[in-house]
């Protein structure tokens, strides 16, 4: 089984917390629910810098490889630490 890693560091702070909450709830949409599309719909906006070297910038590559991913690894889900 492939172990996929994500890294979220957020600054202890109240003004914060409205910003953390939206994060969790992407990554739960996309990495836990399988729902990368529906993600992107709803949480990035027109133009997206992707930072992984293997996946291109934009909304639809990262749709597609997760897309590809899910299928591959169907159980596969996060657990937020903090």
């Amino acid at each position: 089984m492939k172990t996929f890693i994500l890294i979220l560091t957020f600054v202890a702070s109240t003004s914060f917390a409205g910003n953390r909450e939206i994060v969790k709830s992407f990554y739960q949409k996309a990495f836990t629910d399988h729902d990368p599309e529906g993600a992107m719909n709803q949480y990035v906006g027109a133009k997206y810098i992707q930072h992984n070297p293997f996946v291109a910038d934009g909304k639809q590559p990262f749709i597609n490889y997760f897309k590809e991913f899910f299928k591959t690894h169907p159980k596969s889900s996060i657990d937020i630490k903090r």
